[in-house]
């Protein structure tokens, strides 16, 4: 349930971080910060590693990357035109 919390801040830590601070992060890495504190707690707390956190914190990092690559392809592009034109 953690995990699912945390991955849903994307768009209240981008309107925070737009409207309170002057940071230039992306809200996605401030969610990936939060995201490996709650592993290095949870971790810490009961000296291993949760292998909830291991599946989900990969995914969550790698998906990052995933879409950045996927937006620029033309299979991608194709797939967007034709959505936005239906």
């Amino acid at each position: 349930m953690l995990l699912s919390a945390v991955l849903v801040l994307d768009a209240a830590l981008a309107r925070f971080i737009g409207a309170y601070t002057s940071w230039t992060l992306d809200s996605s890495s401030v969610r990936d910060l939060l995201m490996l504190a709650c592993i290095v707690v949870d971790t810490w707390h009961y000296r291993r590693l949760h292998p909830a956190f291991v599946g989900a914190g990969l995914l969550v990092f790698v998906s990052d990357y995933a879409a950045i690559w996927m937006a620029h392809t033309a299979t991608w592009n194709r797939f967007a035109e034709w959505v936005i034109s239906a």
